[in-house]
């Protein structure tokens, strides 16, 4: 588990403790519960990353090379066509 999965379900823990522990729960609670919920999609970002980066990283890498092989090219490039003049 990373620090961003902690930090992001660390609201959510206090709440349902508060929540669990109190009968009836304050009303506050059950409104951060919920709008933690409706917020959660955003998260579904980061629980998603490690099949994103199964898919991502080899054309990332790809592209990689192929910008640092252009880049010496045109380097070589400049330094040919400066001992040549």
């Amino acid at each position: 588990m990373t620090i961003l999965h902690v930090a992001g379900y660390i609201p959510v823990s206090i709440l349902v403790s508060i929540v669990m522990t109190n009968n009836p729960p304050p009303e506050i609670a059950l409104e951060l519960q919920s709008s933690w919920i409706l917020i959660n999609v955003m998260y579904i970002g980061v629980v998603a990353n490690p099949f994103v980066c199964m898919f991502a990283i080899p054309e990332i890498k790809e592209n990689i090379i192929l910008f640092i092989d252009r880049k010496k090219r045109r380097q070589q490039r400049q330094i040919n066509a400066n001992n040549d003049n």
